[in-house]
C-alpha cells in the first residue's frame, strides 16, 4: 500500500532512479506496487517476481488495475528462475534474504553500470548487507533512512564482464 517506511524509501528512490526505457526487475514484488511505479515512471519493461502464489496473483491483478500490463510481467518464482540482466533491480525484503540473494547471483542480474535498490534493512543489519554487496563487486552510491529502516542503492561496475 505504500505505508511502510521501506516501501516509501523504495518509491522515493525509484522516482529519482528510473529513466525512460529501462529494464527493471522487482524481486519479491508482493502487491506489485514497486513494479507498477517503475512502469509509470517510464521503464520499458518490468519483470515482477514473487515466490508466493497469492502475492504473484495479487500483483498481476494490481498491474491490470493500473493498466500497466503491457509493461509489467508477473511471475511466481525466485530470482534464480529469472533470465537475463536488468538496468535496475529492486529488492524490498528482509536483510537476511537480500544477503542470500547477493551471494546467490543477484549481481549477475544487474547490467554493467546498472543499479540495485535494496530495502527492508533494519539499521543494525546495514553493515552486513553492505559487506555482501561490496564482496560481489557492487559499489554503494546512495543511502536513505527513515526511522530505523535503511534503503541502499549500489551500482554495478560499468566495465563488468557478463
Amino acid at each position: 500500500t505504500g505505508l511502510h517506511p521501506t516501501t516509501q524509501l523504495c518509491l522515493e528512490t525509484l522516482e529519482s532512479t528510473v529513466q525512460e526505457g529501462m529494464d527493471v526487475l522487482d524481486v519479491g514484488t508482493g502487491t506489485g506496487i514497486l513494479a507498477i511505479a517503475a512502469a509509470k515512471l517510464g521503464a520499458a519493461h518490468v519483470a515482477a517476481v514473487d515466490s508466493d502464489r497469492v502475492a504473484s496473483k495479487t500483483a498481476r491483478e494490481n498491474v491490470a488495475l493500473n493498466t500497466v500490463q503491457e509493461t509489467v510481467t508477473t511471475t511466481c518464482g525466485s530470482i534464480e528462475g529469472v533470465a537475463g540482466s536488468y538496468d535496475l533491480v529492486v529488492v524490498n525484503i528482509l536483510a537476511r534474504v537480500i544477503i542470500e540473494m547477493v551471494h546467490n547471483g543477484l549481481a549477475t542480474r544487474i547490467r554493467p553500470g546498472g543499479k540495485v535498490i535494496a530495502a527492508g534493512i533494519i539499521l543494525d543489519q546495514e553493515s552486513e548487507v553492505k559487506a555482501a554487496m561490496e564482496q560481489k563487486g557492487l559499489t554503494l552510491v546512495d543511502r536513505r533512512q527513515r526511522d530505523d529502516w535503511i534503503c541502499l542503492v549500489a551500482s554495478s561496475p560499468k566495465d563488468k564482464v557478463t
